[in-house]
């Protein structure tokens, strides 16, 4: 077993329809065991969060509520850079993306027809039958707002940051800045086709939080399983002429680089940390993929 150093507090800027439910309550189920507390920073729109001064505030409120108790701190917020405002070595940022069109596919849906955890929640696309029902084919095809391209630019500003150069689609500094921030500031970042193994090895990278996670696997939330509490309703895969007009534009070839960028480091670092853990089965599903 290899030896992790403690955190004060573990940071997640969780990216929407990204998986990011089940890990936040996998982290809620274990807090009363492992005695850390849980707070969400309650913002809907990145945007909203751009200010030195909102981050400075938010910096403080973290690092004074740190000092009685650990803490696990989840929001939508784009990568703050806590060092800039003097805390050192005391907390981790972990993450989790996907597939961008994927992302993209599902939230389309997602605003139209809710999902399995929340089906009675009215979503913002629900009122309007003409536009609920149209397909995300059918969207593509007409020139739609909700499947504009530049929406896929979602996952590299989320770990870019809160620079202005961050929120131009297809903006290759972005990019760069959003893989060294990927390498060098986060402890791990999981892709969501390989989740259970996510959250497996965030388990020995993070003792302090998630001992006894391997109780949480069966169990269930209003009859979903913990480890999938979300899926949207009514999805319906693009048709191949839907990919291809995708894949001719940079925005998704960047945000696919980062994706696939994303999953090769992560599956590095599985196959750096089997040494450690050998007798671990999860690496007989991680690695048949990769070796």
């Amino acid at each position: 077993m290899f030896h992790t150093q403690p955190h004060r507090f573990v940071v997640f800027n969780r990216i929407p329809k990204c998986g990011s439910t089940s890990l936040v309550r996998i982290f809620e189920t274990l807090s009363p065991r492992n005695k850390f507390r849980v707070i969400r920073f309650n913002t809907t729109n990145p945007h909203q969060f751009r200010s030195l001064v909102l981050h400075q505030a938010f910096v403080d409120e973290v690092t004074r509520s740190a000092v009685s108790t650990k803490l696990f701190v989840h929001g939508h917020f784009y990568y703050v850079n806590f060092r800039q405002f003097g805390v050192s070595s005391e907390y981790v940022y972990i993450n989790c993306l996907r597939e961008p069109l994927e992302r993209l596919v599902s939230k389309y849906y997602f605003m139209r027809f809710g999902d399995d955890h929340r089906p009675k929640v009215i979503r913002s696309r629900m009122k309007n039958d003409t536009t609920r029902w149209q397909t995300f084919d059918d969207c593509v095809r007409l020139s739609g707002d909700d499947c504009d391209p530049r929406l896929l630019w979602v996952q590299i500003p989320f770990f870019c940051g809160t620079a202005a150069y961050c929120d131009v689609p297809g903006n290759r500094a972005a990019l760069d800045t959003a893989k060294r921030r990927l390498v060098e500031d986060y402890l791990l970042v999981g892709t969501l086709d390989y989740f259970k193994e996510f959250v497996q090895l965030l388990r020995h990278l993070l003792p302090d939080y998630l001992t006894g996670i391997t109780s949480t696997m069966d169990l269930e939330i209003g009859g979903h399983p913990l480890w999938h509490l979300r899926k949207t309703q009514n999805k319906i895969p693009p048709r191949p002429e839907t990919l291809a007009v995708y894949q001719k534009s940079p925005i998704w070839q960047m945000e696919q680089e980062f994706f696939e960028f994303a999953r090769a480091e992560f599956l590095a670092r599985c196959r750096h940390l089997k040494q450690f853990l050998p007798n671990e089965t999860i690496w007989n599903t991680i690695l048949i993929d990769v070796t």
